[in-house]
């Protein structure tokens, strides 16, 4: 098994212990506590973008993206993203949420992978607001991955299932 599959199951484990975790310390749990809840448990989507390393090198970003919420201010993401263009790599991070209001913010590990440069570990950091249609979500997004010493700059639009 690769670094790159690896990285994932070991994702994929963590988002599942953690949501048992903290539901069971917010005293929720999807059955009792689905009337009381005025947010969506599970979001699932695709983001749409441009990634920016520096003036001249950029890339257009197509992601798909799960959250589960644990509270009405914490969640867990799973994101994973593919850059085309200038810039050609995949990145898959595990970003911890925290929700104010229609405003998200996060951050967590990520791992970007290149075919012809390797992996490298990540940071991102960022924010989102979302403008809520019934179950759906359409969120600007910005955020910045930190990848050595380099920046990468993240910009679009999520479009978000609730459910």
């Amino acid at each position: 098994m690769n670094i790159q599959s690896r990285f994932l199951l070991l994702a994929i484990l963590s988002l599942g212990a953690w949501s048992e975790v903290l539901l069971a310390e917010s005293g929720e749990t999807e059955r009792d506590g689905e009337a009381e809840r005025d947010y969506e448990v599970n979001t699932a989507g695709v983001f749409v973008g441009m990634t920016g390393a520096g003036r001249r090198e950029n890339g257009f970003t197509v992601a798909l993206v799960y959250e589960r919420r644990f509270s009405e201010s914490f969640g867990l993401s799973l994101e994973a993203e593919r850059v085309y263009g200038d810039l050609d790599f995949w990145v898959v991070t595990v970003p911890l949420d925290f929700h104010y209001q229609s405003w998200k913010f996060f951050a967590g590990p990520g791992l970007e992978i290149a075919d012809d440069a390797g992996n490298e570990w990540l940071m991102r950091v960022g924010g989102e607001y979302a403008f809520e249609v019934g179950r759906w979500e359409i969120a600007p997004t910005l955020a910045v991955d930190f990848v050595d010493s380099d920046k990468e700059i993240i910009g679009g639009l999520g479009f978000l299932y609730g459910f």
